[in-house]
């Protein structure tokens, strides 16, 4: 279900972004993505040294590789619609 909510907010995120702004959209996804994870891993059960918080987030970064990479792609075909369109 996260990973669908993280395409549905990254797509969202794109469409709502002020045109100005709308390439920010696209690098702010894998950003929130990367947060995300490490304030889990930093909050959420785990080896309690800081190495193995740091493996925690880098091994979830490498998991979930393929919805950071929808999210992003979902948010910039959004941006890139946006431009053509207001050609």
């Amino acid at each position: 279900i996260f990973g669908v909510v993280f395409i549905l907010v990254s797509m969202y995120t794109a469409a709502q972004a002020r045109y100005a702004d709308r390439w920010v959209a696209v690098i702010n996804a894998p950003l929130v993505f990367a947060a995300t994870l490490l304030i889990t891993s930093l909050v959420g059960p785990g080896e309690g040294s800081l190495t193995g918080r740091a493996l925690d987030v880098s091994t979830a970064l490498a998991e979930k590789a393929p919805l950071l990479w929808a999210g992003t792609a979902a948010a910039l075909l959004i941006v890139v619609l946006r431009q053509i369109r207001h050609r």
